[in-house]
């Protein structure tokens, strides 16, 4: 018996250059924070530019450090952007700051990786914003050698690698049945 319905896991392609963003970002504010705790002459605030530090290397290191209760966090630069808008609060200005808050908030929508539910009404794709696409609009959907493919009726294309280990998709055989199926009712 065929599923009902399909959740596929697939990577966000982008992911690791907005990683390497947020760790240059952090950097970058932990010397900000270094030259505005020297110049306000306390011993006290160069705790902000070395929870960072921390951060960053834990961040950098995370695979490592994962067999650690502590360290379990899915995203430790997260907790690095929550230590520079406490930093920036404290040390720097409130424009600063407020930029700090946006970035932060930036940051924060950008997933790992997204998850594409098929059932037989229609595929959502969970990202930012969410999409619905009806299978009218669509020419074809297969999934080959764990890469999707969406193809549709106005020539444009969508691929992505897919995580098979967090899809529930049965096998590639069943899950293309099922898409010519609706594909062929709609």
């Amino acid at each position: 018996m065929m599923q009902q319905e399909y959740r596929i896991v697939i990577k966000n392609e982008r992911y690791d250059q907005v990683r390497l963003l947020q760790v240059i970002f952090l950097a970058v504010m932990s010397i900000v924070f270094i030259v505005a705790a020297y110049y306000e002459n306390n011993i006290f605030a160069f705790i902000w530019p070395m929870l960072l530090c921390f951060t960053i290397f834990i961040a950098l290191n995370q695979q490592d450090f994962t067999r650690y209760k502590l360290f379990s966090f899915k995203n430790f630069l997260e907790s690095g952007f929550v230590w520079t808008i406490i930093g920036s609060m404290l040390l720097l200005t409130w424009w600063i700051t407020l930029l700090v808050i946006i970035i932060a908030v930036m940051q924060s929508l950008v997933k790992k990786q997204y998850e594409v539910i098929l059932d037989r009404q229609a595929i959502q794709i969970n990202a930012k914003p969410p999409k619905n696409i009806e299978w009218q609009a669509l020419q074809n959907i297969v999934i080959k050698d764990e890469l999707l493919t969406i193809d549709y009726k106005n020539n444009k294309i969508f691929q992505a690698e897919i995580i098979p280990a967090l899809s529930i998709i049965g096998s590639e055989a069943d899950f293309n049945d099922f898409c010519r199926l609706q594909l062929g009712a709609h």
